[in-house]
């Protein structure tokens, strides 16, 4: 499906305003797994896992179930909706009666897998509810037909209708009640009322979940989870098969089959719906890695669209009146292998130039739009006029919602992001798109009140009411932590004390962290893991994923700022790429490769501040290298190395060397630098908010 423009034009002047966009480090273009080398994989990179589906539940047996067959054709639709959740579910009619049912269908599907409860219907543990008591609500479908005003006949046809059976109809002592077959977070629901229990390995020869390559990394260290959902959710053959119906998107590129006799025999509860979905609980949540049997790339013989082994990421800013066109710019992230991008913005020039590039973008969302987007409606038309669109020929992989908030001065604002966040995840859970496109925010290092030793990491006291709540957002959602890390501002800011190797990635005596014992080869990963500690403190778990958003060093700069030289950004980048490309991971969690957003892709001349914020990038406008970070990511040296334990001799005085080079990212190290830099960080922003555009919100306006 192709992307399709907005209507609504975008000055020239807006479209050159501030825009970083980042690129995710990139994965195989195909790859095959066995059960028997899963324990040696490395994960793969990318954004935190994905959102499986539910269940659904058995008839008893006084019941006369209705037929709910219908074909597993998946007809095209006009509304560009991509290939999220019921993407295949119904086609466009060809008249307005077709829309009205087929907009009833998708109601239905809310009400019953996710409000029922708390439409105060009542839903038996079977999942049945009363077709009159649904025609009872006053609520109206996405055709603006309210539900009172439909019957029980357009009821049945809308189950009809629905080429994956994702309904059953059941009439007991005349009563005719509907439910959901599978997909459910109402927590009411009984698996053993609703399913069929599965109890061996022939009665599901083919068990296999679809899924996308950008979440490989996160399943491979977490595993299967079933997010918000009952179940994680397999299906009994390939969309190929004809028997197949449901259990799997069809626009996935890549399949994880499970090893059923192993599940069961280890206890595992698995359960069939009626529509052929095959789903378990797994334990606690969780299918573990090791009851995969292979995983393998779909389709099998297609690598079009997919990315080279561990790229690093780039932001791709656009505070310019130099830079080249957006489809001029995707030979210049192919040439070192960036796939992933970030904006800051929802630019339709942008998101048009990507489509069919397999390039894969996060999407932002302006500081001063935070607060509309907290009305529910707000953030329905916000995604339906700037992700729905573009569809799957874009590929949009999250949403950031504003930059820095907790670390700004702006009360409202930080009131306003999770509630705004909460909305935007609503509106694409509503649309299906949840499972694709995921909802997260970047933060300064600010945010920490304590950085040294990275173990004994901290979130400001006075934050964790908003950061609680947050994470616990982001684990439910799958969603990743992004911080924005820079160690050149902690060698600017003290460069007779921080190790100028340390922080670029050069072989040096290392940290050892007087808490865990780790030893930390470089500054990044120090800042990195202060931020998990900081998350485990709050309590977010492990299950929360941290990505280095923003990180660079700048090739020139103002006589006052140390460290700003083309050799310094030359050895920093090409170091980290190579980290990156290695696949390394942190102290803390060496089997979990580190993502990383470079910032930035063009020197970009209308970038307010010192001289440093207008040279940070790989590239000059006009395309050429803003110095030879391609060979230094061919060198042969990065200090990246870690240990679990003090196997590496600390600088003398340890303490003195390591609590000045953790590195000046809160006043916990009693130094003032981190001040000056909070300032600057939210002065930079805050100028540049002031031309940044909440992608097409006329609506807002």
């Amino acid at each position: 499906m192709s992307a399709k423009s907005l209507p609504v034009p975008i000055s020239a002047s807006l479209s050159s305003m501030w825009r970083s966009l980042h690129v995710l480090r990139c994965r195989p273009s195909l790859f095959i797994y066995s059960s028997s080398s899963l324990p040696n994989l490395g994960p793969y990179p990318h954004r935190s896992s994905f959102r499986m589906a539910n269940p659904h539940r058995g008839t008893p047996s006084s019941s006369k179930p209705f037929s709910t067959a219908a074909s597993f054709s998946s007809p095209s639709r006009t509304s560009g909706r991509g290939s999220g959740r019921g993407s295949g579910r119904r086609g466009r009619g060809a008249d307005g009666a077709s829309d009205r049912i087929d907009a009833l269908g998708r109601l239905l599907t809310r009400i019953l897998r996710h409000m029922a409860s708390e439409l105060n219907l009542n839903i038996r543990n079977d999942g049945y509810v009363r077709v009159r008591d649904l025609l009872k609500l006053n609520m109206t479908t996405f055709a603006k037909v309210p539900l009172r005003s439909h019957s029980v006949e357009d009821i049945k046809e809308a189950v009809k209708r629905d080429n994956k059976q994702r309904f059953s109809l059941l009439e007991e002592d005349g009563e005719l009640l509907i439910r959901a077959n599978q997909g459910h977070t109402i927590v009411t629901i009984n698996s053993e009322s609703l399913l069929k229990p599965i109890l061996s390995a022939d009665e599901a020869p083919v068990c296999v979940h679809g899924t996308y390559r950008r979440n490989l990394e996160s399943i491979l260290q977490f595993g299967l989870k079933r997010m918000t959902r009952l179940h994680v959710h397999f299906s009994s053959g390939l969309p190929t098969d004809g028997e197949v119906i449901s259990g799997m998107r069809r626009d996935v590129n890549l399949l994880i089959y499970l090893d059923v006799e192993k599940a069961l025999q280890e206890g595992m509860k698995l359960f069939i719906s009626d529509n052929k979905v095959i789903l378990t609980e797994g334990f606690d949540g969780v299918v573990p890695v090791r009851y995969f049997k292979k995983i393998e790339t779909w389709p099998a013989s297609s690598n079009a669209s997919s990315s080279p082994p561990s790229s690093i990421g780039v932001n791709y800013g656009q505070v310019a009146d130099n830079l080249p066109s957006p489809p001029d710019v995707i030979p210049l992230l192919r040439s070192f292998g960036a796939a992933r991008v970030k904006l800051y913005d929802a630019d339709p020039a942008v998101l048009r130039a990507f489509a069919g590039t397999g390039v894969e973008l996060i999407i932002g969302l302006p500081d001063r739009c935070v607060p509309r987007l907290i009305a529910p409606s707000a953030a329905l038309a916000w995604v339906k006029t700037n992700l729905q669109p573009y569809l799957p020929a874009t590929r949009i992989a999250a949403v950031t919602v504003g930059n820095e908030v907790l670390s700004g001065n702006d009360s409202v604002l930080i009131r306003s992001l999770l509630p705004a966040m909460q909305s935007l995840h609503s509106a694409l859970v509503a649309l299906g798109l949840d499972h694709q496109v995921a909802v997260t925010t970047a933060h300064s290092l600010a945010v920490l009140a304590v950085s040294y030793p990275p173990s004994a990491s901290a979130f400001r006291r006075e934050l964790l009411p908003y950061v609680a709540p947050l994470m616990a957002f982001l684990a439910k959602t799958g969603s990743p932590f992004l911080i924005n890390a820079y160690p050149y501002f902690a060698y600017k800011a003290d460069p007779k004390r921080v190790d100028l190797d340390y922080a670029l990635f050069e072989p040096n005596a290392g940290v050892v962290d007087p808490g865990s014992g780790l030893r930390y080869g470089n500054m990044l990963h120090a800042q990195v893991d202060a931020v998990r500690a900081a998350i485990l403190a709050a309590g977010g778990g492990k299950a929360v994923e941290v990505v280095v958003s923003e990180t660079g060093w700048p090739s020139a700069g103002d006589d006052d700022e140390a460290g700003a030289t083309a050799e310094n950004a030359r050895r920093y980048n090409g170091n980290l790429m190579r980290m990156v490309a290695a696949r390394k991971g942190t102290p803390s969690s060496p089997g979990a490769p580190l993502q990383v957003y470079v910032f930035a892709l063009f020197n970009e001349n209308l970038k307010p501040g010192p001289s440093s914020e207008r040279h940070y990038g790989l590239f000059k406008p006009d395309g050429t290298p803003a110095y030879d970070f391609l060979a230094a990511n061919s060198s042969a040296t990065v200090s990246s190395s870690s240990t679990g334990g003090n196997t590496a001799e600390s600088p003398s005085p340890a303490t003195e060397a390591s609590s000045t080079g953790y590195y000046t990212i809160s006043s916990a190290t009693g130094m003032k630098p981190l001040r000056w830099f909070a300032t600057v960080v939210v002065n930079v922003v805050m100028v540049a908010v002031t031309f940044q555009f909440c992608g097409v919100l006329g609506y807002l306006d």
